[in-house]
């Protein structure tokens, strides 16, 4: 059985999946589309890596 963490980590890697495949046409706005994708991605592999850590405040 998937945990939370799982199912948010997949949603995530979909979402930004999502960012990705509606880019194509403005350069500026694929680049932002491309920076959410990477910080979901990014919080996907944080909540696989450590379910339940804490983000450090910087």
């Amino acid at each position: 059985m998937a945990t939370n963490a799982d199912v948010a980590a997949m949603l995530l890697r979909e979402a930004a999946g999502i960012f990705r495949t509606i880019a194509g046409g403005d350069t500026e706005s694929d680049q932002r589309k491309e920076e959410f994708a990477v910080v979901y991605e990014r919080a996907a592999d944080l909540l696989e890596r450590d379910p339940t850590g804490e983000v450090a405040k910087d």
